[in-house]
């Protein structure tokens, strides 16, 4: 209970008491050719705070109870907080990264080496969380209105023997069918928490299979999972970063996509030297899983598997939740009252029998039919087909969002998250798809949308030769002059299906290149002789392309 005595909560800090003590003076308005001022009718100067309208205020909020729930909540994350401001991979010389990890550049690591830091830091992959077979078990066969089917099955057995005298197929019968059913909705649980077990699994297809890597003066692919501490990593335009390295050397135009982590939409300068304070922010560490989007760079790994930021994150998400979402309150809410309900007939029905059946009927009920017909009243009441109703619509949403590269932790955060109106954020990254598209383009002296310019492309010369011919160097340019290529295993696919890698603005420029034209026969038919990448400085971007065909200008 708060002090009585304690103050008002918010303060206005330029109300004072002797604001109210004098009466407001009324205000005249002088104007003049070179100025207007504000002055009092009264002889009295009036202090400007008491006088003119508040504007600005200064709020004094009383937050100490506030603080302290804070405080607590984020003792439980500070550990995590302090490991990562423990971290100085970004602030060392290169020099001194090398002289730590035991590498080199040129030489990299030894296959001894590799094989010892693999036994002390493990494979380069998240550990998977605890499986907790028992509890998981327990709550397959106890969860929902699961054990009031148990129940109900071992009643019914015991009314069909030992009591039934003598025993009756139909409580036998009616128990066999309490026990399947019983066990179809445990192992409907089970499946549930499988499937759901199984999309979150999906998060290590985010890391790459393979890297460039140098060991004993050599540069070989090898398996991600196998990449240890002090590994020299080679990376180029369209690869994932293996693990978390610290650049040690990087072209102009190396560019990263840290959209998977951050939610930024605009891609990051690598550098070598830092940038920040903050490993988290600098420049020179490229982090796990986030996209080269351009230019190529080396780097030593300096953390791998569950030491990654990536790992950190994937093992925060498997952290099991104490607390209920409203659906699981909702659902345990109704449990409650179905069980209220259940255990008020059943004492009813026990009542009347025992104070008005037995001894008017004794040969009516019996003790054996009577526990049937409390088990039968109870069953009566539960909707065994809600909890499976529930699990599939969660579990659908859930697979709707897998394909949209959403992962759920739980199908009950489906739910949560599907009974949200208003989401209030200050980052377009974190709620867009990082993806941009060209819808006009003008050229010729004209403005054509994208179908437009397809349609003069295949129309040509029958309909506007000048806009197929303007049109179709524009295609040329757009698709030579650029820094963004398509993924190779997927050149088959339909262009929506396509996966691209490079800047998100050239991904727009090429795909639109891409819908007049094949893009990649294209760049088979010309030669790269020279080129200028694109930086922020110079705002443009220079090829100097040979024609190896004559259909093709220069």
């Amino acid at each position: 209970m708060s002090d009585k005595n304690e103050g008002p909560r918010i303060r206005i800090a330029d109300e004072t008491q002797s604001r109210f003590d004098h009466p407001r003076h009324s205000l005249h308005r002088t104007v003049s050719n070179s100025s207007m001022s504000i002055r009092s009718s009264h002889s009295r100067v009036a202090a400007p705070e008491a006088v003119l309208p508040i504007t600005y205020r200064t709020l004094s909020y009383n937050i100490n109870g506030d603080l302290k729930k804070a405080d607590h909540s984020n003792k439980k994350d500070s550990k995590h907080v302090r490991d990562l401001e423990q971290l100085d991979w970004h602030l060392i010389s290169v020099d001194e990264l090398f002289q730590r990890l035991s590498t080199s550049p040129s030489q990299g690591l030894s296959v001894e080496q590799v094989a010892r830091r693999t036994s002390e830091y493990g494979k380069n992959k998240p550990t998977p969380p605890p499986s907790g077979l028992f509890r998981k078990i327990v709550g397959y066969v106890f969860g929902g209105f699961g054990p009031l089917l148990f129940l109900g099955c071992i009643l019914v057995f015991i009314a069909w023997k030992p009591l039934g005298n003598p025993p009756a197929l139909a409580n036998l019968a009616l128990a066999i069918v309490l026990a399947v059913v019983f066990v179809i909705q445990a192992a409907f649980n089970a499946w549930q928490d499988w499937s759901s077990s199984r999309v979150m699994a999906s998060i290590t297809t985010m890391l790459p299979d393979d890297c460039m890597v140098v060991r004993e003066h050599k540069q070989e692919w090898t398996t991600a999972t196998e990449l240890v501490p002090g590994d020299i990593v080679k990376v180029k335009q369209g690869n994932k970063l293996p693990s978390d390295l610290r650049f040690i050397a990087v072209s102009s135009d190396a560019k990263f996509d840290r959209s998977i982590l951050t939610g930024e939409s605009e891609p990051a300068q690598g550098t070598v030297e830092s940038t920040d304070k903050n490993y988290l922010e600098t420049r020179n560490i490229g982090l796990q899983g986030t996209h080269c989007v351009s230019g190529t760079v080396t780097g030593v790994c300096v953390a791998t598997g569950d030491n990654t930021v990536f790992g950190r994150i994937a093992g925060l998400t498997n952290k099991p939740r104490h607390e209920f979402t409203p659906l699981q309150k909702e659902i345990l809410r109704f449990v409650l009252i179905i069980i209220g309900i259940i255990a008020t007939v059943v004492i009813l029905v026990v009542v009347l029998w025992a104070a008005w059946l037995r001894r008017d009927h004794p040969d009516w009920i019996n003790v054996p039919l009577l526990i049937v017909s409390c088990v039968s009243v109870g069953i009566a009441f539960v909707p065994e087909g809600l909890p499976i109703a529930v699990a599939m619509s969660l579990t659908i949403g859930a697979n709707i969002m897998k394909k949209n590269k959403i992962l759920c932790k739980s199908l009950a955060t489906v739910e949560t998250l599907g009974s949200v109106s208003v989401i209030c954020s200050d980052k377009t990254g974190t709620l867009t798809k990082n993806e941009m598209f060209v819808t006009d383009c003008y050229t010729g002296g004209e403005e054509y949308t994208e179908g437009a310019s397809r349609r003069s492309i295949l129309q040509g010369e029958e309909t506007d030769a000048s806009a197929g011919n303007s049109i179709n160097r524009l295609r040329i340019v757009g698709g030579l002059c650029n820094a963004a290529e398509f993924d190779t295993s997927t050149l088959s696919y339909p262009l929506s299906q396509m996966k691209m890698y490079g800047d998100p603005t050239d991904q727009a420029i090429l795909r639109f290149s891409e819908t007049l034209g094949s893009v990649n026969k294209l760049r088979s038919d010309t030669k790269n002789l020279f080129e200028i990448a694109f930086n922020s400085r110079n705002k443009f971007m220079v090829r100097i392309m040979h024609s190896l065909h004559a259909d093709v200008e220069d």
